[in-house]
């Protein structure tokens, strides 16, 4: 005849391997998704920096008659704003459009957009007449700055550097 305390105790101890057995199976399950998630995140922030590495740039040279009314400001803007579709499946840190204003030496403004290689066509387009579109990957015409000389303080010198 069985022994009720026995029969308590197989059942329980069935139990408690059932429920471990259990648990040790999420915890595997988990541990492997969390290595696959890290994976793919890998993989993310990689393609986001091979994206970063090669941007398009474009430079839009007004000529000295340029002028424009509101409504080609306003389609400039909203080609500006698709860009970021136009890239596709791009990272979002690699979608960002950026625009660049400077003076050139001689005094006239540099307009430069910065985006995706794969809205490069979108870039290149103009809605403005009476503006060049040159490629910005080139060097900058921008000069260097001058150095700063107190009257007050001798130059430091730079290793190597004679006086």
């Amino acid at each position: 005849m069985l022994n009720p305390v026995d029969i308590v105790t197989s059942v329980v101890d069935d139990t408690a391997a059932a429920v471990w057995g259990a648990r040790w199976h999420i915890v595997a399950a988990l541990v492997v998704a969390a290595a696959l998630w890290g994976a793919a995140a890998g993989a993310w922030r990689r393609r986001a920096v091979s994206e970063l590495s090669c941007r398009e740039e474009v430079q839009f040279l007004p000529s000295t008659t340029f002028h424009t009314d509101m409504d080609e400001v306003m389609q400039q803007g909203a080609r500006l704003g698709r860009i970021t579709a136009a890239a596709g499946t791009v990272p979002q840190r690699a979608r960002a459009t950026r625009i660049l204003l400077a003076s050139s030496p001689d005094g006239q403004l540099e307009y430069r957009v910065r985006g995706p290689e794969r809205a490069g066509g979108l870039l290149r387009q103009h809605q403005f007449s009476g503006v060049e579109v040159l490629d910005g990957n080139g060097p900058r015409t921008r000069p260097p700055a001058p150095r700063v000389r107190f009257a007050s303080a001798a130059p430091v010198k730079k290793e190597g550097e004679q006086a």
